[in-house]
């Protein structure tokens, strides 16, 4: 992802959850009401339940990132044990820490990750497709682990999936 000067891009929210790596540059998120800095290094994440857009980056900004559904890892109608991987997107509420700092060493192994499944694509085997998501639920346990300790809404997420897995039969 590059970008160039001052953004005009307006509040959204998507199906897919996002992982973007501030490669070079630093830029300027806003999520909800909340202005959120991204340095040079550092991984930023967001879900799809909240508003965002980038606002501002003062130079050149190069940000590889990777957006994916949450049906990749947690099929509706499968077992709860993989939403424990998506966690940190389904915990953010109004104080989530979006940004994994690089000094904590996570967004270097996550691009290391980011670039296996580079190599990978287009993931037209079954070998290649299973590569690249194994890599990137690797990437979603560093980010598990990472934010274990904060408390969000995780009780509320459980049951928010559990209430869309129950429903899935009607919306079928």
């Amino acid at each position: 992802w590059a970008y160039d000067g001052p953004s005009d891009i307006r509040m959204n929210r998507h199906d897919y959850f996002e992982l973007i790596l501030m490669g070079k540059g630093s830029a300027v998120f806003q999520v909800q009401a909340r202005s959120i800095r991204v340095n040079e290094g550092d991984l930023f994440i967001v879900g799809s339940t909240l508003f965002h857009r980038l606002i501002y980056c003062g130079e050149r900004l190069r940000a590889p990132r990777i957006m994916f559904l949450p049906q990749l890892i947690c099929p509706l109608r499968t077992s709860h044990l993989d939403v424990d991987y998506l966690l940190p997107f389904l915990i953010q509420d109004d104080r989530f820490p979006h940004v994994v700092p690089a000094r904590t060493g996570i967004p270097k192994q996550i691009r290391r990750l980011m670039l296996q499944i580079a190599n990978r694509l287009p993931a037209e085997s079954a070998a290649a497709r299973l590569c690249a998501k194994t890599y990137l639920m690797l990437m979603l346990a560093l980010l598990v682990d990472y934010y274990s300790s904060y408390s969000g809404s995780a009780s509320t997420a459980l049951a928010r999936m559990r209430d869309l897995d129950r429903l899935q039969p009607v919306f079928s």
